[in-house]
């Protein structure tokens, strides 16, 4: 403990008051030292003592009052050099002077004043007024004792750990969808946090696919540890994840995250003719619709071409062997996509075309159409006489032909030949059965093959002079009129 005072002897006469300051240091350890100064100036001047050691140093400075029985103020300078503890100040008063006050308060035991200042760091400084009264005239002795302990502070810091969760994953995701969550364990307390155990609990909609809970060990304050957990999407609805990070004690710290899982919904559509001619240009369209309520991505379609069928155009797609192919980045939920192709038969019967829509490997659709490709009946008729002109009683042949112009299907026509009065029928020849009604031949069913025709060659005589007209008339299903020829004959 260090100790120092301050003696200043007082004489309070009428007109001023002479100061002698008179200062005695005092020290309880030996290492230190301690240096006194004494100043004595006029009435009207400051006056100060100073005295100091290696913890602290202390100024008195006269401030007021030069009478007998008033009062004098002095100002007490307390500076710490060093961290000093239990610091105070102890007043000395002798016979004749009176105590009055001061501030900081004081405490008075005796003839003793304590004025406590507490504790002061290095270089701190307080100031103490104080306040005497002299009874008489006269020279008086008031000490100062300034003491303190030397202090030594080492830093004591009690923390507590305190875990944080922060979870990110995806807000929706698609039925089958293999979905990740993040999540970033941390003390962000100010204490070790020991024997951290993490666990993430799965909502009933999702099957695990990696662990779901882990010792984490000790996390020091500010650490954290990453964790990722996978699960897949098993359920269309709507939940909550949660985690939790544990420690020994039973703290516990939360965090959730809400995903949507939907179910993707893709239709496809294909409409076209169900009847077409061969070699002729059919118009279909692919309509590829997202049901669902998320976007479709990286859709494939594919218009797969029939046996016996060429492609005409293809839309836009990319054609390859036997289909034609369209790629979409994507769909969004409601919205529809349509694709034009034209295809020909290149031979009567059925096909069957198939489209079909592809989102990754878990989407797939078919639409199917048939279409019955038929052939579009051709005939060419022809009537030509041998002779012309004839006499009356002479003969001319005429020879009547139906060709069936298609490549693939027998036609059945029917025909009927006449001659006006100017010609007799004389004979028939032909492989065709047909049956004479007055002057004409009727033929009730003919069937050609593709490609074949059907001759008939009749005899007919002039039987009077004029001008013989010979008519044939063939019709059928598919004819939308008798077709007519006519040949004519000159008899003389």
């Amino acid at each position: 403990m260090m100790k120092s005072f301050k003696r200043v002897k007082l004489t309070a006469g009428a007109l001023m008051l002479g100061l002698l300051f008179l200062v005695q240091g005092c020290q309880t350890h030996s290492a230190q030292s301690s240096s006194t100064k004494a100043h004595s100036v006029g009435a009207s001047s400051a006056h100060f003592n100073t005295s100091s050691t290696s913890l602290l140093k202390i100024e008195k400075e006269y401030v007021s009052g030069s009478m007998a029985s008033g009062e004098f103020r002095y100002r007490l300078y307390v500076k710490a050099l060093e961290t000093v503890g239990n610091v105070r100040v102890e007043e000395r008063l002798p016979e004749g002077v009176q105590f009055v006050k001061s501030n900081p308060r004081a405490t008075q035991k005796g003839e003793k004043i304590y004025i406590p200042l507490g504790n002061m760091g290095e270089g701190e400084e307080k100031i103490v007024d104080l306040v005497y009264l002299a009874d008489f005239e006269g020279e008086f002795s008031v000490c100062s004792i300034v003491s303190g302990d030397p202090m030594v502070c080492a830093p004591l810091i009690a923390g507590l750990p305190q875990l944080k969760i922060t979870k990110e994953g995806p807000e929706t995701a698609e039925l089958g969808d293999l979905v990740e969550w993040t999540m970033i364990v941390k003390n962000v307390g100010s204490a070790t946090a020991t024997a951290v155990r993490f666990e993430d609990m799965l909502p009933t909609g999702f099957k695990a696919t990696s662990p779901q809970s882990y010792d984490l060990g000790d996390l020091k304050p500010g650490q954290g540890k990453k964790i990722t957990v996978q699960a897949e999407a098993m359920r269309v609805g709507d939940y909550t994840n949660k985690a939790k990070a544990m420690l020994e004690s039973g703290q516990m710290a939360e965090a959730f995250a809400a995903i949507s899982i939907m179910e993707p919904r893709v239709s496809i559509q294909k409409t076209g003719p169900d009847q077409a001619y061969v070699f002729t240009p059919a118009g279909y369209s692919i309509a590829v619709y997202n049901e669902g309520e998320t976007t479709l991505r990286d859709l494939v379609i594919k218009d797969y071409v029939p046996d016996y069928s060429d492609v005409v155009d293809s839309g836009g797609g990319s054609v390859r062997a036997d289909s034609i192919t369209w790629h979409l980045d994507a769909l969004a939920p409601g919205q529809q996509k349509t694709f034009n192709v034209r295809l020909t038969g290149n031979r009567p019967g059925v096909t069957t075309n198939t489209a079909m829509v592809m989102v990754g490997d878990k989407l797939q659709e078919e639409a199917h159409i048939d279409t019955r490709w038929i052939v579009a009946p051709g005939i060419q008729t022809s009537l030509i006489d041998s002779g012309d002109p004839i006499r009356v009683g002479e003969t001319t042949v005429y020879t009547a032909e139906i060709l069936n112009q298609g490549d693939f299907k027998a036609l059945t026509v029917k025909a009927r030949i006449s001659f006006s009065d100017e010609l007799s029928i004389v004979g028939i020849q032909s492989d065709a059965k047909g049956t004479v009604v007055g002057n004409s031949i009727e033929f009730k069913e003919l069937t050609i093959e593709p490609g074949k025709s059907v001759i008939v060659k009749i005899k007919a005589k002039g039987a009077h002079s004029g001008v013989g007209v010979a008519i044939m008339e063939v019709s059928a299903d598919f004819l939308p009129k008798v077709n007519v020829n006519q040949e004519s004959t000159t008899i003389y």
